[in-house]
């Protein structure tokens, strides 16, 4: 009894996450035998993102997978994550090329064909020996650097070194981004009584127009948060 009563917990818990009203946008997701499979994911932002994906089916049916699951998974002209079993995370791809970098929270990983590394702070150097193998001391000494903006110039240097096609993500969004404009127009207000009554005041029909304008103003955060404004 204990048993089938957990199993419908189970269910119920997953059948409530799944029905959260999810915007779903073109996506894919890329298989453990790198077969990409286009269709609806949902997108969601903060950790969500990182902790797994939600892929519609054309039936409607939604599947829920998870990073030691998957190679990675992204939306058409849009974020691509990197699946990291290791950390149960699929980090956010920075840079996609021979030589690749991604970023989850203070963690930074780069990829080159099945070797993974990952950096911290007090690691920096352990890919100093694959980085030289093509690059001058000079410019990893320059960029070898716990920062993203760093790093990431290193990397298109090294893919830039050995030739090879690369995509750089979300290099010239914002932070935050800020958008100004002036609004103006009319509102009209009419009333109509249609009984009479003991105030004199409110008896007759009345009606106004008044004018309004002003400023606008948008705040987003195009690099963390999709379709997310205050205004």
């Amino acid at each position: 009894m204990k048993n089938i009563l957990a199993a419908l917990l189970a269910f119920f818990i997953t059948h409530i996450s799944f029905s959260q009203n999810y915007e779903f946008t073109d996506g894919y997701i890329i298989t453990k035998d790198a077969k990409i499979v286009f269709g609806d994911l949902a997108y969601r932002g903060g950790k969500e993102a990182h902790t797994s994906c939600i892929l519609k089916a054309k039936n409607g049916q939604l599947t829920e997978y998870f990073p030691d699951e998957l190679n990675g998974y992204g939306y058409v002209g849009g974020v691509l994550y990197n699946a990291i079993p290791s950390d149960a995370v699929f980090a956010k791809t920075v840079i996609k090329g021979r030589l690749s970098l991604s970023q989850y929270e203070n963690k930074f990983y780069l990829h080159q064909s099945d070797q993974l590394y990952n950096l911290n702070k007090d690691g920096l150097e352990s890919v100093r020996p694959l980085l030289e193998s093509c690059l001058t001391t000079t410019e990893i000494n320059k960029n070898l650097k716990f920062k993203e903006k760093a790093l990431r110039q290193l990397v298109i240097s090294f893919n830039q070194c050995q030739n090879a096609d690369f995509t750089s993500f979300d290099a010239k969004k914002p932070d935050v981004q800020m958008e100004c404009g002036l609004i103006a127009g009319f509102t009209k207000t009419s009333l109509q009584f249609s009984e009479s009554y003991q105030y004199e005041y409110l008896q007759g029909d009345f009606e106004s127009s008044d004018p309004f304008y002003g400023l606008a103003i948008n705040l987003s955060l195009p690099k963390t948060v999709r379709g997310l404004s205050f205004q």
